[in-house]
């Protein structure tokens, strides 16, 4: 529940990069949402924006929001998703036919969502896992350390803390470096945290 920019997920050989901005939730501060995120698709840079308004970058331009298929310059695309109705979703192609998902919902925050065919395409690591189906080495650093599955917060903050985007590594160009961070594990969410009503949604 960290606010700041973290490496969901990067390919070995470069040609994948996932970043996501986390910002805190004004309803509940301690609960962290994604409102941006910054890919790299084979060498070329999309962000995208939920605030103050919805906006789309792609090597630095911006780019129109519509329901027309975006084109990139290597082969890739961008597909608006008009299957999805709680607010506006993407689809993004990569030139070898990978594709990742931004899904904007209707309350300002986003989901970032990867396929299940990462495994044929790339080697993978990042804040998600390594996405090779095996749950018990996704609690990897950055620096390759396999931890061992822990709700301590010491161990959450050096997992999560690796994965933090470095100044000299960012592809969130247009949007600068969040004016908030707060490293993972400080206020832990717990169930007890939540209120009444948002235990029973979830």
């Amino acid at each position: 529940q960290a606010t700041g920019d973290f490496i969901y997920l990067q390919s070995t050989d470069g040609e994948l990069v996932i970043q996501a901005r986390q910002e805190a939730w004004e309803t509940n501060p301690k609960v962290s949402v994604i409102r941006a995120a910054a890919l790299n698709v084979a060498g070329v840079r999309v962000e995208y924006y939920t605030r103050p308004t919805a906006k789309l970058f792609i090597d630095g331009v911006e780019t129109a929001l519509t329901r027309e298929t975006v084109t990139l310059s290597n082969g890739g695309r961008i597909d608006f998703d008009p299957s999805f109705t709680k607010g506006q979703r993407y689809l993004i192609y990569w030139p070898n036919g990978f594709t990742a998902r931004i899904a904007h919902h209707t309350n300002d925050t986003m989901d970032v969502e990867v396929r299940k065919e990462i495994s044929e395409k790339y080697v993978v690591a990042g804040l998600i896992g390594n996405m090779d189906g095996k749950s018990a080495n996704d609690f990897t650093t950055r620096d390759g350390e396999l931890m061992p599955f822990s709700r301590h917060e010491a161990d959450v903050n050096t997992f999560g803390e690796s994965w933090r985007v470095p100044a000299s590594e960012s592809l969130f160009l247009k949007g600068g470096r969040p004016s908030s961070e707060t490293p993972v594990g400080d206020s832990p969410l717990t169930l007890a945290t939540l209120d009444p009503a948002a235990r029973e949604a979830s």
